[in-house]
């Protein structure tokens, strides 16, 4: 009864009850709520928007994110036949037929995990009309090449920039993927696709993944995490246990009802929600744009040649006639450890021949010099603070007490390897505060003599 009735508000809300046609002439994604503030050609875009030039293009861009939700399991039922969905792919589920014969062609491809798929409009949050589908026994790579390219039928849009957690994996061979599939699902010849990975998920990639699937450094792609999957799959999956009850045709009909809701819903609260962007948008460009040019001007006094390199290397990146991206900055092989490791490998053979007094060796002397340092900036922010509970006021004191000892008997041994620095420490003040004493290391004596 439930079903039934869910069915038919479905087609009332739509206005198929205006159609000559009737339930039976629903198109596919017609019923799904659609995202107001995305771009909708003859709805809300301009009539000249393909003749935009190149510069304002980015306008026109349509950004998604796509993501799998784990916790969305069925169960085998036997009456499943008997209960076939009744509105397949009217909504935010793809056409179950179609979307089932071509990932059966393709069942050998490599796995990843299971549950469902789905594809979510990037800035708002809502799911996309055909932009979900169930993934069977395991999500593999048809899955969701199947999901986002029948959720982008029809859509004349030139340019996407499409987000996904493991984009660079996936990416790589999409193109070749795409062309074993149905023509009419295949993007235009024309049409700039841009993958990169969510923010969040980005930085538990490999390094060589951080800065070419960074989404700051993409034009037109706004200060956004694109994490809008994870917040609507919040809502969702306190649905979880009921649809893993259900048959799979209640349960992409309820999915379906469920998704439309969290459209709506985010539909009515789009206008505060885009004022509260604007708001914030607009200050933080006034900011932001004046601290880049006073920065950018105070570079130009002694590094106005390495500016213009720079400048050339991030247009020809943008451009994509660069090779190397400008962001990627390559990787020290140096570490802490093997420069200790070097350093008293040498400081042992100088000892085999002169042999050393002094209680620490040079190394040990330099890196002792910079825990100090590190100890005396923490002591610092903790005394500027002037709320102290009475137990951080004892550990103050402690700490005072105990970094004074360890600046002590650093002295002692730096005077043996720096006699350079003997009369600058006897011109230091005796009434000094211990966290600011300075230590003469080797990378200050420039300034003492």
């Amino acid at each position: 009864m439930v079903h039934e009735w869910r069915h038919i508000k479905l087609g009332q809300r739509a206005g198929q009850g205006h159609d000559p046609s009737g339930l039976a002439g629903t198109k596919n994604g017609s019923t799904a709520v659609l995202c107001r503030a995305c771009l909708h050609p003859d709805i809300n875009l301009p009539d000249d928007w393909k003749q935009a030039p190149l510069s304002r293009r980015w306008l026109y861009a349509l950004l998604l994110s796509m993501d799998a939700n784990f916790r969305q399991k069925a169960r085998i039922r036997p009456n499943d036949k008997n209960d076939p969905a009744l509105a397949g792919g009217w909504g935010t589920f793809v056409p179950n037929k179609p979307y089932l014969e071509e990932v059966r062609k393709h069942a050998d491809q490599d796995k990843i995990s299971h549950c469902v798929g789905a594809v979510f409009c990037s800035c708002h949050g809502l799911f996309c009309p055909n932009g979900m589908g169930d993934l069977q026994k395991s999500e593999r790579y048809i899955n969701m090449d199947c999901i986002l390219l029948m959720s982008l039928i029809g859509c004349p849009l030139p340019i996407l920039f499409v987000t996904y957690n493991i984009a660079c994996q996936w990416s790589i061979n999409f193109y070749e993927r795409m062309n074993q599939l149905p023509i009419s699902w295949q993007f235009p010849p024309d049409r700039s696709v841009t993958f990169k990975v969510l923010k969040f998920h980005l930085l538990a990639h490999i390094e060589k993944c951080h800065a070419p699937y960074a989404l700051e450094y993409m034009e037109g792609v706004g200060d956004v995490d694109r994490e809008a999957p994870e917040r609507s799959w919040s809502g969702f999956n306190n649905n979880a246990r009921s649809f893993s009850m259900m048959t799979a045709g209640a349960c992409l009909d309820t999915g379906d009802d469920h998704c439309n809701h969290t459209n709506f819903e985010k539909t009515i609260k789009l206008a505060k929600y885009l004022l509260k962007k604007l708001i914030r948008g607009v200050s933080n460009l006034v900011v932001y744009t004046r601290s880049f040019s006073a920065f950018t001007e105070a570079l130009k006094d002694q590094h106005a040649s390495d500016m213009k390199l720079w400048e050339k290397h991030v247009t020809e990146w943008e451009k994509g006639t660069g090779k190397d991206c400008p962001y990627d900055m390559p990787v020290s092989s140096i570490t802490m450890a093997k420069v200790k490791r070097a350093l008293t490998e040498e400081e042992k053979e100088q000892e085999k021949m002169h042999g050393n007094d002094s209680a620490l060796m040079l190394s040990e002397l330099l890196i002792e010099g910079l825990g100090i340092e590190e100890t005396q900036r923490s002591i610092r922010i903790m005394a500027s603070q002037s709320d102290l509970m009475l137990y951080q006021e004892t550990d103050l004191q402690n700490q005072w007490t105990s970094l004074f000892k360890r600046i002590q008997r650093f002295c002692e041994s730096q005077l043996s390897h720096m006699l350079i620095i003997k009369k600058s420490l006897d011109k230091l003040p005796s009434d000094v505060e211990v966290e600011t004493i300075q230590l003469l290391l080797p990378s200050s004596l420039d300034h003492i003599t």
